[in-house]
């Protein structure tokens, strides 16, 4: 019975250390794009502006690894 928590105790941590991993986020930006919002729904559905997206950077809106992409 020791080992069988042993086992799933390990098994339970390696789940966490994987689930931790997160994807970046991912910001979408167009010339024409919106002036509010985060611009993470995707070029299609609210892509932010230039100026939106320094403003985002300078008040510490995203956190962690983050992707830009522009159209």
């Amino acid at each position: 019975m020791k080992r069988f928590y042993t086992i799933l105790l390990v098994l339970l941590t390696l789940g966490q250390f994987c689930n931790a991993q997160q994807n970046p986020t991912k910001v979408y930006v167009k010339v024409d794009g919106q002036d509010t919002g985060l611009g993470t729904g995707g070029f299609f559905t609210n892509p932010i502006s230039p100026d939106q997206l320094m403003n985002n950077v300078y008040n510490g809106m995203y956190s962690g690894d983050v992707e830009i992409y522009f159209a």
